[in-house]
C-alpha cells in the first residue's frame, strides 16, 4: 500500500493494522531511516482532514483508535505510542530501532527555577542546591546551533524540563529565532514571570502554550508550589488572556492550564471552572515520584519504555537524555556536548541511546538506573 495514496475513510475495520504499519513505512527515506520532516508529515494533516468530514472513525482496532484520535489532536504523545509499537517489534525481529532524529526535541533553556514544588526535582539539593553543577542556562549560540539543525528534521519542540524557562534572558529572541519552523512550538511554564513583553512573544512564535498551575485556590496552590503566590500568578494569566483576544494569532495558539495530580484535596471540576475563560483546556497529569527515583526500591516493571523512542531532552548546558525522569543524567554518555562537539543526529543516534532502546526492547530495563526503578 503506498504512503501517500493511505487514507482514514478507506480503510475497513481489519485493514487497520496493515494501515498503521504502512503510514510507518511511509515515514521512512530512502535510506530506511524513519523520518519526521514537514513534507513528510503532510499524510497527517490529510488524515486530520479525512477525520473532521467522517464523524465516524471505522476501525475497531485499539491502536488504530489512539491513532485516528491522535490525528485529530495533532498529539505527538499519541503518536508515539504507535511508532513504538511498531519499533518494539522490529527488535524482536532483530531490526534496527533507531530513527534518524526524534519527532520530539524537548530543550531545557534552564534547569534553574524560582520555585521548589514539593513534587519536583528541584527539591533535591544535591540537584538544586548551592554546590550543584547542573544549574544554568542555555546560551544563545548553542541554541541558534540546535535549532539550526533540527529545522526540517524534528517536527515538535518543547521549552521545559527541569526548570522555569522564562528565567532564560534570551527567551524572547530565541523563541522568535524558532517561529515557522516547526510544525508545533510549545512551552511549560508556571507563570510567574509573565510580563506583558513576554505574554507577546509567547503569542507570536508558540503553538502551544501550558500554564503549570495545580489548583485554583490559594492554600493548595501555594501549598504545591512552593514560593509561588496564586494571587500574582492568576494576574499575570488573566493579563495574557485579555492580550490573546485581540492578537492576531489568537486562534493558532492552544493554550492549557495543568497540574499535577498530587493527593486528593484540590477540586477538578472547580479547576476547570475557575480557568474555564482563560484557557481553552485544562488537564491534570499523575503524579509519578520524579524526586524520589534513585531511592524508588528496584520493581519488577519489565515492559519496555515509551520515551528512548521518541522523545530526545538537550540540557541547558548540552548534555543529553531520552528521559527527564532520570534529571541528574546517569543514562547517557556525558563525552559530548551539543552543540559544542556533538550533533543532535550523532547524539540521537549514539550507541549507549541505542543500547537503551534495545535493553527496553529485550525485557531488560532492569540492568538499567534508574529505569529499573521506574514505575512508568
Amino acid at each position: 500500500m503506498g504512503f501517500k495514496k493511505l487514507s482514514v475513510n478507506n480503510q475497513k475495520p481489519q485493514d487497520c493494522n496493515s494501515f498503521a504499519r504502512a503510514l510507518i513505512e511511509g515515514l521512512k527515506n530512502s535510506k530506511n531511516e524513519l523520518t519526521f520532516t514537514k513534507d513528510n508529515l503532510k499524510i497527517l494533516e490529510q488524515i486530520k482532514n479525512d477525520l473532521q468530514t467522517n464523524t465516524y472513525i471505522p476501525w475497531t482496532s485499539y491502536t488504530a483508535t489512539r491513532f485516528s484520535l491522535a490525528a485529530q489532536k495533532n498529539d505527538i504523545e499519541q503518536y508515539s505510542e504507535l511508532i513504538a509499537r511498531y519499533t518494539y517489534d522490529n527488535a524482536k525481529d532483530g531490526r534496527d530501532l533507531g530513527t534518524s532524529y526524534p519527532p520530539l526535541v524537548q530543550i531545557e533553556l534552564a534547569s534553574i527555577c524560582n520555585y521548589r514544588c514539593i513534587f519536583c526535582y528541584q527539591t533535591d539539593e544535591s540537584f538544586s542546591g548551592p554546590k550543584s553543577n547542573s544549574m544554568g542556562t542555555m546560551d544563545l549560540d548553542r541554541f541558534k546551533s540546535i535549532i539550526d539543525e533540527i529545522e526540517d528534521n524534528v517536527p515538535y519542540i518543547t521549552f521545559a524540563s527541569r526548570g522555569e524557562p522564562l528565567l532564560n534572558k534570551y527567551i524572547a529572541e530565541m523563541l522568535r529565532y524558532c517561529r515557522g519552523k516547526f510544525l508545533d512550538i510549545k512551552i511549560n511554564t508556571n507563570a510567574s514571570l509573565l510580563t506583558e513583553k513576554i505574554a507577546k512573544v509567547l503569542l507570536d512564535n508558540c503553538n502551544t502554550i501550558v500554564f503549570s498551575i495545580d489548583a485554583a485556590d490559594k492554600n493548595n496552590y501555594e501549598k504545591m508550589r512552593v514560593n509561588g503566590r496564586f494571587e500574582s500568578v492568576v494576574s499575570n494569566i488573566k493579563n495574557f488572556a485579555s492580550l490573546r483576544k485581540n492578537h492576531p494569532r489568537n486562534k493558532e495558539v492552544q493554550v492549557r492550564a495543568s497540574g499535577v495530580s498530587y493527593g486528593t484535596e484540590v477540586d477538578k471540576d472547580a479547576y476547570e471552572v475557575f480557568f474555564r475563560n482563560l484557557v481553552d483546556e485544562t488537564s491534570f497529569v499523575n503524579y509519578n515520584p520524579w524526586e524520589k527515583i534513585y531511592v524508588l526500591p528496584d520493581n519488577a516493571n519489565l515492559s519496555p519504555c515509551s520515551q528512548p523512542l521518541y522523545r530526545f531532552f538537550i540540557w541547558q548546558d548540552g548534555s543529553y537524555n531520552v528521559c527527564d525522569m532520570d534529571y541528574k543524567n546517569l543514562l547517557c554518555d556525558k563525552t559530548g556536548t551539543i552543540g559544542t562537539d556533538i550533533s543532535v543526529k550523532d547524539a540521537w543516534i549514539s550507541k549507549r541511546v541505542a543500547e537503551i532502546r534495545k535493553l527496553h526492547a529485550c525485557g531488560q530495563r532492569d540492568s538499567l538506573e534508574p529505569c529499573k526503578r521506574c514505575p512508568l
